[in-house]
């Protein structure tokens, strides 16, 4: 009950333990007063004790569930206060003894004071003398004023029963020793039954006999010696009549000879009747036989079956055929064909499966004709129609003209493709480094430089067209037959994906794709990396022009070969600007002008002439304002710096001063 309950709770056993675990009779009063004390304490002993953290996974436990039970169970509160003893001597709680070091047994303490303060009274006299709650060493029990109990249902010193205590020892060895009386008892009763069953059934059988012998009504009935007598009486008689008659002799003996020629006629007479009806028997089974191979012979369609006796002969092994042994040769010419019916199905499965797999490898390396062809017993004559086709074109023919080809012209593109592509790859990474020295005298910032860095790519895309490009000329350029068509295979291959994916060919073709760029601005004295960018996201619309502004100067100045001689007066280096200033602010605007200055372009800016055209003042000879004030045409007007500075001048209103 115990273990259902703390399982069902999620509790552990030694959580809840029985009272009765906690105490236990002191041994200087064990042997008085044990047996008194645990009927006394019985029904608080088997009670379980909850400490309040269980208290509610318990009785909400108890309370749902069908316990097929008695439980009682205490709660137990934590923190139990000291309880104050009685100064009145000779009560129950001076006779026991708690468990040590168990928070529990405080409690037990004080529920032992409080409800089980009786008095252990010696004698009767003092039993009858005292007040209140008292106890004798014989078991009688006062409580509650009048209330008088003495139970003696069971022994008053049976260990079996006892309750107390945290070691069970006493009462699980007299357990034992009443178990092994018990066995020996039973072992005794069932000797003694089993005797008694003897008896029974001897006293049964002489019974049955006894009724026997009731059914005789005189004891002529059983007088068998009277009836052996007379028999051996008629025997002598007989044998005396036997010896004095000769003729009686001769009759008997001619008596015995009729007997046996009868009994000899009545055999021949029925083996011959048995015979004669297996010959009937046989007579109406072979007729039958014979019908049923007229009938056979009839649904052949070979007329003349003259050609199989010689393979019937080595069939039957040079047995006679006939009509009695038609139906067992039959049965053994059947299984004698159906085991070679069956050795040229495994051999001609086994045929069909080497025939399949041959169709499979013949596809597997030509997939084109799997459109008309298929592996497979039904379309053997469609692998020989191709066949037929092929000796008919007289294909082997062309073989070794493809090997030419595919070594002489088609292994060659490849190559070339190859190296065209790397090598545009190569002279971007080239410029790349060209670039760079050009950057390198650019100033980005009051103390850095920037530097471009291109590494190859990790799309998977790229990687794979170069993989597959790289693995068409795995074999080399004058493969063997089996390369070639590997090789001749991939080329194939992947000339189809560029006729399918056309976004796909433009992507991996164009090598500007195979590198991933980035920006790195480094430190102008010791060359560190201090930031890096791989793309522009996060950055304001001023920086991304700056960027732009620095990059493009740099890369003019490489196009137009003036990135080492920037005041060559003999070299073009004309630029045009649509929307400089659109999306950067003035402090770009001007680093942009600046940078431009430094590799003396001729610069051709178009914006709006607003204020924010103002910035290009200091970097310009003149303006070339587009008019259209009729929307129908447009008209071009130069005006010089100098015009636009007298006219802004006019603009500006005479100081005010004021009067003395």
């Amino acid at each position: 009950m115990r273990l259902f309950i703390a399982n069902g709770a999620g509790v552990e056993v030694q959580e809840l333990p029985f009272a009765g675990e906690l105490m236990d009779v002191k041994d200087s009063y064990s042997e008085q007063w044990r047996g008194s004390l645990e009927r006394l304490l019985r029904g608080f002993g088997l009670s379980l004790l909850v400490p309040e953290r269980f208290y509610s996974r318990v009785n909400h436990f108890i309370n749902d569930h069908d316990l097929r039970g008695r439980v009682v169970y205490h709660r137990v509160p934590p923190g139990i206060p000291p309880f104050q003893p009685s100064h009145d001597k000779g009560r129950v709680i001076e006779r026991m003894k708690l468990k040590e070091d168990y928070a529990l047994s405080s409690w037990v303490e004080r529920e032992l004071r409080t409800h089980f303060n009786h008095r252990c009274c010696e004698t009767i006299e003092e039993f009858e003398h005292s007040t209140g709650f008292a106890i004798t060493k014989q078991g009688l029990i006062r409580s509650a004023g009048t209330r008088h109990l003495k139970d003696d249902s069971t022994a008053i010193r049976d260990p079996r029963h006892y309750i107390l205590g945290w070691s069970n020892l006493e009462k699980i060895q007299s357990l034992e020793q009443e178990q092994r009386q018990v066995a020996i008892t039973a072992q005794n009763r069932a000797t003694v039954i089993t005797v008694s069953a003897q008896r029974q059934d001897a006293a049964t059988a002489r019974a049955k006999k006894a009724g026997h012998v009731q059914s005789f009504r005189t004891f002529a009935e059983i007088d068998w010696r009277s009836a052996v007598k007379r028999v051996k009486e008629l025997e002598e008689r007989r044998r005396d009549l036997e010896q004095s008659s000769d003729k009686i002799k001769k009759l008997q003996e001619q008596l015995r000879d009729v007997e046996l020629h009868i009994q000899t006629t009545d055999e021949t007479k029925t083996d011959t009747a048995g015979r004669r009806g297996g010959f009937k028997n046989r007579q109406e089974e072979y007729s039958q036989r014979l019908v049923d191979c007229e009938a056979a012979l009839t649904g052949s369609k070979q007329p003349d079956l003259s050609c199989v006796d010689i393979e019937l002969a080595e069939l039957l092994d040079a047995t006679r055929l006939t009509i009695g042994n038609a139906s067992v040769l039959q049965n053994k010419a059947e299984t004698i064909l159906s085991n070679r019916l069956l050795e040229l199905q495994k051999s001609r499965g086994k045929q069909v499966d080497l025939i399949t797999r041959a169709m499979g490898t013949f596809l597997g390396e030509f997939p084109n004709l799997k459109t008309d062809l298929n592996p497979g017993e039904e379309f053997v004559p469609d692998f020989l129609r191709f066949e037929e086709n092929v000796r008919r074109d007289d294909l082997p023919r062309y073989d070794q003209k493809f090997q030419d080809l595919m070594s002489r012209d088609v292994l060659v593109h490849v190559v070339k493709f190859q190296d065209t592509l790397d090598d545009h790859c190569e002279e971007i990474q080239s410029k790349i480094a060209h670039l760079n020295v050009a950057l390198r005298g650019i100033e980005y910032s009051s103390r850095t430089y920037i530097t471009i860095r291109a590494n190859q790519t990790t799309d998977p895309d790229i990687r794979n067209f170069r993989a597959r490009l790289k693995g068409c000329l795995e074999y080399g350029l004058a493969p063997d037959g089996a390369s070639r068509e590997n090789a001749f295979r991939r080329i194939s291959d992947l000339i189809d994906l560029f006729r399918e994916k056309l976004d796909w060919s433009a992507k991996v073709t164009d090598t500007r794709n195979w590198l991933s760029f980035a920006v790195e601005e480094r430190d102008t004295g010791t060359g560190k990396q201090e930031n890096i960018y791989e793309d522009t996201s996060g950055k304001s619309g001023g920086q991304k022009a700056k960027l732009a502004f620095t990059i493009l100067a740099s890369a003019v100045a490489y196009q137009y070969g003036i990135a080492k001689d920037r005041e060559n007066p003999e070299s073009f280096r004309f630029v045009v600007v649509d929307e400089m200033f659109s999306r950067s602010d003035e402090t770009n605007s001007r680093y942009a002008l600046h940078l431009f200055a430094q590799f003396h372009l001729q610069l051709l800016i178009v914006c709006p002439f607003d204020a924010r055209a103002r910035v290009v003042e200091p970097f310009v000879s003149s303006y070339h304002l587009t008019l259209n004030p009729s929307t129908q045409y447009s008209t071009v007007r130069t005006i010089s710096v100098e015009e636009v500075k007298e006219h802004l001048a006019r603009q500006i209103p005479p100081p005010v001063h004021a009067n003395a």
